[in-house]
């Protein structure tokens, strides 16, 4: 070994019990060879699954504890098995992110084949779900559990840049560190985009399959259909889409969509897109979060978001408060609002420029112009009457439509004092109102 070596090798050693001034090179050598020699030791089983079982072992080179998983003994000769498992250490491997747990090396014990990961010290959302409580959730809750979907969202996405489908996300297999780290776990079944997966995997042929040779991979609870019936062709990014929609409803509804008390029952409801609409099973969900679960568990994979981005986007834009509104579209020359008509809602301008005008034909004038950014029917929430003016767009307008129902929600979800500021604000400006036009009317 060259000086240069033995060196680099010598400051790899523990150096905690005695320094390395104190001990020649070739000890320091001789330890490390030792320690590499019988490198992972096991400290304690993690848990155990149909193919393979984690344990927790001290890497004594480096001095630090991690995961190490394993096929069953009884596997180990399977040349499938071992393939798939061989497989989801490099797919693994590859998938360097932030919210994908690392994956350090792959071995030889005996000659039973191993990979070793880094050790998530939590619990998984599966088990973060179970311990809420049942109905509604506050509205810190809901966007810290939002957060953690969001994370989920940029792994799986990052695997889709990479060229690889996750296939089986659901709450069990997305851990919760104790200090804000999420992770994408077990990529068993993951498979390249575009090409169909070169093994079986769990769960054996799927009954009805519509493709010759079909296999099922994943959760029936969470599959979407195309998944669910074994159309291998069919999978692609809007199937893992799909299960994101599946992780959200089950978080918002406590139920997995196609819980049943048999695999196969909750399979075949997995093939048809039979569930409890959220909205029933979870009335308390904003009709945001609804929508964007609808859309990215639609049946029919044209009818979904397209990418995991887009619904990213969406989750964000209701965190940050725009997706509680509807989005609505005006041409140029459309009155958004017209004079004299009943008004129950107010509009956020997005984009676009619109005209306030009062009066028609020759007693039209132009009260002022209104660009992005600006409110406007904001009366109408709190005390809903017929509109004073008309608003028409000027070009292409996006607006956000803000209801009463919405301002009722949020300020549902404002802390106790600033609730009651705000209902007491209405209420004094609906007695206002009310006195202004009975004034008006001679009362």
């Amino acid at each position: 070994m060259s000086d240069r070596a033995a060196k680099q090798a010598a400051e790899l050693v523990d150096t905690r019990a005695t320094p390395i001034e104190s001990e020649s090179v070739g000890t320091l050598v001789t330890a490390l060879e030792s320690e590499l020699a019988d490198r992972l030791r096991e400290v304690g089983s993690v848990g155990r699954g149909g193919m393979a079982r984690v344990d927790l072992v001290h890497d004594q080179a480096l001095d630090r504890r991690v995961v190490m998983k394993r096929l069953h003994d009884h596997l180990e000769g399977d040349a499938g098995t071992l393939a798939m498992f061989v497989r989801e250490a490099r797919i693994t491997g590859q998938l360097e992110h932030p919210n994908i747990v690392p994956v350090h090396d792959i071995g030889l014990a005996g000659r039973s084949v191993y990979f070793t990961m880094k050790r998530v010290e939590g619990r998984t959302l599966g088990e973060v779900i179970a311990g809420l409580k049942p109905g509604p959730l506050t509205h810190d809750t809901l966007l810290d559990l939002l957060d953690l979907v969001l994370k989920v969202a940029d792994a799986l996405a990052f695997a889709h840049s990479k060229g690889f489908l996750h296939l089986d996300i659901k709450p069990g297999n997305v851990m919760v560190g104790d200090f804000g780290q999420v992770y994408l776990m077990d990529w068993g079944v993951a498979r390249s985009v575009g090409t169909p997966p070169e093994l079986a995997a769990r769960g054996g042929e799927a009954p009805n399959a519509e493709a010759s040779g079909a296999v099922l991979v994943g959760t029936a609870t969470h599959m979407a259909p195309e998944q669910a019936r074994g159309i291998t062709s069919a999978l692609d990014q809007r199937t893992d889409v799909y299960a994101m929609g599946a992780l959200l409803y089950h978080l918002l509804a406590r139920t997995p969509p196609f819980d049943a008390d048999s695999y196969w029952v909750a399979l075949v409801r997995a093939q048809m897109g039979e569930l409890k609409p959220l909205e029933t099973a979870a009335p308390w969900v904003p009709e945001a979060l609804v929508r964007i679960v609808k859309r990215a568990m639609a049946f029919a994979p044209g009818d979904r978001y397209q990418t995991v981005v887009e619904l990213r986007q969406d989750l964000v834009a209701f965190t940050r408060g725009g997706g509680l509104f509807d989005v609505v579209h005006f041409e140029p020359g459309a009155y958004v609002v017209r004079e004299g008509e009943p008004g129950d809602c107010a509009y956020i301008i997005e984009r676009g420029t619109l005209e306030v005008i009062k009066g028609e034909g020759a007693e039209r004038r132009l009260l002022r112009t209104m660009g992005a950014g600006e409110v406007f029917g904001e009366t109408a929430i709190l005390s809903p009457g017929n509109r004073t003016a008309s608003v028409v767009a000027k070009e292409p307008a996006v607006l956000r439509r803000v209801t009463s129902e919405t301002l009722d929600r949020e300020v549902a979800s404002l802390k106790p004092w600033m609730g009651v500021i705000v209902r007491t604000l209405a209420a004094r400006f609906r007695e206002s109102e009310e006195r202004d036009s009975k004034s008006r009317s001679g009362e």
